[in-house]
């Protein structure tokens, strides 16, 4: 069986484990980061068996190419992909598709790229974070364009297979809609809650508070980028933050809102686990 190869272009969190994920299924995969002690670092912990900083090295004769950097970064590095790997299926791993997917449907080569997203993730950061359990079992989102041909589709399949992922098909804008509620609008809401804390307030704060504000501790870079990226689809869910947050308080009948939200989070985590 011949040895399936990967370049992974970004060794953070997602790209490290990916890299941790599929060197564990036995592929070869080779790193590219710009920073040399983050690309130490990957290899040292043993996410890839390579790793350059010489991004054309790194995609010269590639299979296939992972691009695992922040969302504005990915939109530089498509058309760079797609010319400096000739030969090689392009799929990225970015939090926000339609600015990505429509770059990609415009570059040559075009039907060798498809967006994609893992839903999974961490607090914290850097190859040092990495796991290669970190998207077992967890949706990975594809979103291909129209000049995604079936080769493209099949090979980033393949990469989802082997780290153990549940393949989701959709389109771009619908994903980004849909992770403005579900991703980025709590993690908007974590930062903003604990902006609010005092001094002192940890005297008689809870696990809860803890638990609440446990995304407030990512890496803001990191979600500056994302949030700026999906802004439009974001205000939407944040103007209907305001709108359930003012009916909580006015209602007349506060329980009853109150279980409607209880089982909506009973059947998020009852997803979560199946």
């Amino acid at each position: 069986m011949t040895e399936r190869r990967v370049t992974i272009v970004g060794l953070g969190l997602i790209g490290a484990s990916l890299g941790a994920a599929l060197r564990h299924a036995g592929w070869k995969v080779r790193g590219h980061d710009p920073s040399e002690s983050v690309r130490d670092a990957a290899v040292e912990c043993g996410h890839v068996h390579t790793a350059t900083g010489d991004r054309a090295q790194a995609l010269a004769d590639a299979e296939m190419v992972v691009l695992a950097a922040p969302v504005s970064q990915i939109i530089k590095l498509v058309p760079l992909a797609v010319r400096e790997a000739p030969h090689a299926v392009i799929l990225d791993v970015g939090s926000v598709k339609t600015p990505v997917v429509e770059v990609m449907e415009r570059s040559e080569g075009a039907g060798r790229s498809i967006g994609g997203h893992p839903i999974a993730g961490k607090e914290v950061s850097g190859p040092a974070a990495a796991d290669k359990e970190l998207f077992f079992g967890r949706p990975f989102v594809l979103t291909p364009h129209s000049k995604t041909s079936e080769k493209t589709l099949r090979g980033a399949s393949e990469i989802i297979e082997a780290v153990g992922a549940r393949r989701i098909i959709a389109g771009a804008a619908e994903h980004d809609r849909i992770v403005a509620r579900t991703s980025h609008l709590p993690q908007l809401v974590s930062y903003a809650l604990a902006s609010l804390l005092m001094e002192g307030d940890e005297t008689y704060a809870g696990t809860g508070l803890a638990s609440m504000t446990r995304l407030a501790l990512s890496q803001p870079a990191l979600w500056k980028d994302i949030l700026e990226a999906n802004r439009t689809n974001l205000r939407e869910e944040v103007t209907r933050l305001q709108k359930t947050l003012d009916l909580f308080i006015s209602s007349m009948d506060l329980e009853a809102e109150m279980i409607r939200a209880r089982d909506a989070a009973r059947r998020l985590r009852m997803s979560a686990t199946a």
